[in-house]
């Protein structure tokens, strides 16, 4: 796992998330931003599994605050809609970066 990647993942989606004007419910223990986050590392390092991306985010403290899987689920669904815009920004900053 590359820090540089999942600091910079980190903060494009908490950013994007901002700028659109997305707040999360003020009850919540974990963002939206932390759910979307948690989402990408998934598919990036651990093939999708989001129970194993969840708990080794929360055990490297990428992701503070406690979230069970099902409770992780439910919001990751609310939130689909984000994935494939943030996805896409990701995808240009990273682009950017390699030709450097």
């Amino acid at each position: 796992m590359n820090d540089d990647v999942i600091i910079t993942s980190y903060v494009v989606t908490v950013d994007v998330m901002k700028a659109f004007g997305h707040e999360s419910h003020v009850l919540a223990q974990v963002s939206d931003a932390d759910v979307v986050f948690i989402a990408i590392m998934a598919a990036l390092y651990f093939q999708n599994h989001h129970e194993r991306a969840l708990c080794v985010m929360q055990g490297m403290g990428y992701v503070t605050g406690r979230l069970s899987i099902s409770r992780f689920n439910r919001r990751l669904h609310q939130l689909a809609h984000w994935l494939a815009g943030i996805l896409a920004v990701l995808c240009d900053c990273f682009e950017q970066e390699r030709r450097l």
